[in-house]
């Protein structure tokens, strides 16, 4: 199974996380471990890039959610960018994308991360 990766983007409190082949329960649960370690180091500005993600269980839903809540809280924001088409379905028929902006590329995303 391919692993979540944690990589710099432009400052210190912001991170892009590069999303599994599948987001299942197990990637879910590491996705989430991912994030917590992100934010421990500082970064409160997190991107998730799911341009290599082509299926999201449940869980992979339910670890968004998690993630949405857990980032706000610490006054943070969580986008996500390359959402492969049938992804960005189950996105938008799920409401997330009115509470985690959703972007077609990482470029679009980091711009208006630090905008």
């Amino acid at each position: 199974m391919q692993s979540t990766r944690i990589a710099p983007l432009t400052a210190a409190d912001q991170k892009i996380i590069q999303l599994p082949a599948r987001l299942d329960a197990q990637a879910a649960e590491e996705m989430e471990g991912s994030v917590l370690i992100a934010l421990k180091i500082g970064a409160h500005d997190l991107i998730l890039d799911a341009g290599g993600t082509s299926y999201i269980t449940a869980a992979g839903l339910r670890a968004f959610l998690v993630l949405a809540k857990d980032i706000k809280a610490a006054g943070g924001h969580l986008s996500v960018c390359n959402l492969q088409p049938q992804a960005r379905e189950l996105f938008d028929a799920c409401g997330f994308a009115a509470f985690i902006p959703a972007y077609s590329h990482l470029g679009e995303a980091a711009v208006k991360m630090v905008a």
